[in-house]
């Protein structure tokens, strides 16, 4: 997976970018915590190591936003997260959130909320990463055989 994110981004976007991954909805002291995307992220091949902040942590683990049964707003995740204020310097001036799945977006806008307020200079893009692909589907069964006809 990061080779092939590598592969559509330029070098040098990447190498002039902050990359942050969106917290999962667990604490890093949580047993269910997932770092895969910060792993993914790390994994992408460059010629100089890649600018990537955890600059937004869950303080608190929080039910999966699609396990819940009211999904929560923007609002409400950003109120879960903390800026880890060790990570800030530099400023970054172009940052890129990476999300692992878009539903709603809801965690994207959060993310981006709180970075836009910490760093009002900096352009932000959003990167969402599918992590699953669901087996191939024969649509064939759906349709009579129309060669018969």
């Amino acid at each position: 997976m990061a080779q092939a994110f590598r592969d559509a981004i330029s070098a040098d976007w990447l190498a002039a970018a902050t990359l942050v991954p969106v917290p999962p909805s667990k604490a890093k002291t949580d047993p269910l915590y997932d770092d895969r995307l910060v792993r993914m992220l790390r994994g992408i091949p460059a010629p100089r190591p890649l600018d990537i902040r955890e600059l937004i942590v869950q303080l608190q683990s929080m039910d999966a936003a699609h396990d819940a049964d009211v999904r929560p707003t923007p609002d409400d995740i950003a109120a879960g997260y903390h800026v880890d204020e060790r990570l800030t310097q530099p400023a970054p001036s172009t940052i890129a959130i990476f999300d692992d799945v878009m539903t709603t977006g809801a965690h994207y806008v959060a993310a981006r909320q709180v970075l836009a307020a910490l760093f009002p200079q900096a352009t932000i893009f959003g990167f969402f990463i599918a992590r699953r692909v669901p087996e191939t589907t024969d649509f064939s069964v759906f349709f009579d055989n129309l060669d018969d006809e």
